[in-house]
């Protein structure tokens, strides 16, 4: 319709780039204005495969008569618009998630995961990516079995490609999250150790093993692994990190103040604008 074409003309016609157009669209969400970035999303979604279907209909872009002289020319801006595709698409997944709404967002990464894009090496990263998040989703709502099958599709494409050495730390980190959603926390901070072996930057791994020690009650050993990992890397120091340490901290004694203070301080020094005062626990 009119109002259609005009949104595409819009889109096309303009000289902001997509990917600020895409980051507009995400913003709202990051305010917890969710409804607001999911119809800018589906309204980018809906020009991307417009766009797509002119092109594979012997149309311009915009759906004028095709002009260019090269069919190699359709064939780039066919897969340029496919992958925008895609980009949104996981943007909505994301929001999503965000949102708590799992099977919403298990639905769309089900089906990029079934799609083929980019590149076969690029494809194959995607793939591997796409399947452990699609675990961590089904761990997320309690699906261990699902998980267990998605994270056996990273493993044989990871065998089959032989990429054994590119993504062996994606492979530990999904077995570790299957054993701690198991409760086999001994083997689950086995795999987190060796990930922090592998990169001591690694906030994911470092928090997950701290809570694995927690439930084996070696509050002292979890204290250690946080305390290291923020003072070996002071200007990488994640939220999530200081929030947990803080946490530890009221459970080693109710005489913490001082030395979430030092934690304060040393955080307004090396990340003040990555870190809220919040996860300090000092108002508690």
């Amino acid at each position: 319709g009119r109002a259609g074409r005009g949104v595409l003309l819009f889109i096309l016609g303009c000289l902001v780039p997509f990917a600020l157009r895409l980051l507009v669209a995400e913003l709202p969400m990051h305010l917890g204005k969710h409804q607001e970035t999911l119809d800018q999303l589906y309204r980018l979604l809906h020009v991307c495969q417009k766009v797509v279907d002119n092109l594979n209909g012997d149309l311009a872009e915009d759906g004028c008569d095709w002009t260019a002289t090269s069919d190699d020319e359709r064939e780039d801006l066919i897969a340029l618009w496919n992958e925008r595709k895609t980009q949104v698409s996981f943007s909505l997944g994301n929001c999503f998630v965000t949102m708590k709404e799992y099977r919403l967002a298990l639905s769309i990464f089900e089906g990029l995961a079934n799609e083929s894009g980019g590149s076969e090496a690029r494809g194959v990263v995607n793939k591997v990516s796409l399947y452990s998040g699609l675990g961590r989703l089904h761990l997320q709502s309690g699906n261990i079995e699902g998980a267990k099958l998605a994270f056996e599709k990273v493993e044989e494409t990871v065998a089959n490609e032989k990429m054994e050495e590119a993504t062996g730390a994606t492979v530990k980190m999904n077995r570790a999250f299957v054993c701690v959603s198991l409760g086999q926390y001994d083997k689950a901070a086995n795999y987190f150790r060796s990930l922090t072996k592998m990169d001591p930057t690694n906030a994911t791994a470092v928090n997950n093993l701290a809570v694995c020690l927690l439930y084996q009650g070696r509050l002292k050993d979890a204290l250690t692994v946080l305390e290291e990992m923020i003072w070996k890397n002071p200007d990488n120091v994640q939220e999530s990190v200081l929030f947990n340490l803080c946490t530890a901290y009221e459970l080693e004694s109710s005489k913490t103040t001082q030395k979430k203070k030092t934690m304060l301080e040393l955080a307004a020094k090396y990340c003040t604008d990555t870190v809220s005062g919040d996860c300090f626990k000092l108002g508690q």
